[in-house]
């Protein structure tokens, strides 16, 4: 008997849980997760951490030739007992700026092309059939201010699978 009351339990969690994500928006978060240390190699501790997000095109052969799709921060992260660890999720912070969506900062459907944007050369980009994104990120806690190594974004399992649909590719 208690074992049915716990699987009636487990059931009633999974369908109230089930049912919230069939009417709520989808998920479209990106998941960043890092260390960071500061210049003299300690961890960082801080219990007030401010991250700032950008998410670039690829350059164009010149460096600083890559545009800003998408820009957030999130700001007050508490990473006083993380060992220097953070993981965060691209678009959960606060939106900073216009341009793409995060879903469309990632599309590279022939038929997008953002305008008005801020870009080392020109204000344009239209995405190749596959075009690589960066995620870059500044740091700041206390009086210090960090820049991330850039993060190139590719292609996971998943999207590479969106690529076709009942077994015909994108081109057919």
């Amino acid at each position: 008997k208690l074992f049915s009351h716990l699987c009636f339990i487990f059931l009633s969690i999974f369908f109230i849980q089930s049912t919230s994500f069939a009417v709520a928006p989808s998920n479209e978060k990106i998941v960043v997760q890092g260390r960071i240390v500061d210049p003299s190699g300690v961890a960082v501790s801080d219990n007030n951490v401010n991250f700032d997000i950008s998410i670039y095109s690829p350059t164009t052969g010149s460096p600083g030739s890559h545009c800003l799709l998408y820009r957030e921060t999130q700001n007050g992260v508490d990473m006083s007992a993380s060992g220097g660890t953070f993981v965060l999720q691209v678009g959960t912070g606060a939106r900073v700026g216009a341009g793409p969506t995060l879903r469309e900062t990632f599309t590279n459907a022939s038929v997008a092309s953002f305008g008005a944007l801020t870009c080392g050369v020109g204000s344009s980009y239209t995405p190749g059939a596959i075009d690589d994104r960066s995620i870059e990120m500044t740091v700041s806690f206390g009086a210090q201010v960090l820049t991330l190594a850039a993060i190139p974004v590719k292609a996971v399992p998943y999207a590479m699978q969106a690529n076709q649909i009942g077994g015909y590719g994108i081109n057919n």
